[in-house]
């Protein structure tokens, strides 16, 4: 199955949302049909993009806004004041996914019930987590009221995070791709030319497309690769040979 900026996804309460997005250059990301939009924790930042979404005259409700919990958030009181003040800086009464980030112990308890608090009044349409293990989702399922309809996961060529696309494919968990911090060293790998070369595509294409064929939602990550990988169709079949090539090549971002 092919993939493209206007490819639909249904998560298990039923919210649809775009299986592709964009994590930077929003602008750009607007003009060249995106509609799904990882939003920095940097407040400036949000407000450039509330601005440049509405000098486009594209309406909010055709957007999907994916909002994480900043590290320094550990109560229900903070969690929910964190969501209320971004309602208001963001001039929205809802936010499409928000993502709770995990310590490595797990989820603060307590964050995640005021998620489910917010999902339940309306002001967050999706709840889920940031990367994390299987264990640790498999902890705030037993603990949980609301299971996540997504989870962050790193994905990419080397890495194809098989367990943990088990185990979210099992419990009905829309897994989001995400690539390493270091990711210019998986981009800049001699495996990853060769089949960009092939495909006659960018290499953050190639990653991209990548993670959408693990059946993955994914974000085009904010590298100094992103303007290309916004630049026209480029999601594409490729062969099994070469999927299992980008399987079980060298995972340059951590071995680098």
């Amino acid at each position: 199955m092919t993939y493209n900026n206007e490819s639909i996804r249904i998560l298990h309460n039923g919210l649809k949302i775009p299986v592709i997005g964009a994590s930077a250059s929003f602008k750009q990301a607007l003009d060249n049909g995106y509609r799904m939009f990882d939003l920095s924790e940097d407040e400036d930042a949000q407000k450039e993009f509330m601005l440049d979404l509405e000098n486009s005259g594209i309406m909010r409700y055709d957007c999907t806004f994916l909002l994480h919990i900043p590290v320094h958030v550990h109560t229900y009181d903070e969690t929910e004041r964190y969501i209320k003040h971004a309602l208001k800086r963001l001039n929205t009464s809802y936010i499409d996914i928000v993502l709770l980030n995990s310590t490595p112990k797990g989820f603060h308890s307590q964050c995640w019930k005021a998620l489910e608090d917010l999902y339940k009044d309306g002001c967050v349409h999706a709840i889920g987590t940031g990367p994390c293990t299987a264990a640790h989702l498999d902890r705030l399922l037993s603990e949980s009221t609301i299971s996540p309809m997504v989870s962050e996961a790193v994905i990419y060529p080397g890495h194809p995070e098989t367990e943990l696309k088990e185990y979210c494919d099992e419990h009905r968990i829309d897994p989001i791709a995400v690539c390493p911090s270091n990711a210019s060293a998986v981009l800049e790998s001699k495996e990853v030319d060769i089949l960009s070369r092939k495909y006659g595509i960018d290499p953050i294409q190639l990653v991209v497309n990548y993670q959408a064929e693990k059946g993955a939602l994914c974000m085009v990550p904010d590298t100094s690769h992103s303007k290309e990988a916004l630049q026209g169709a480029m999601w594409m079949n490729t062969a099994e040979p070469d999927r299992r090539y980008l399987d079980n090549m060298k995972d340059y971002a951590y071995s680098s």
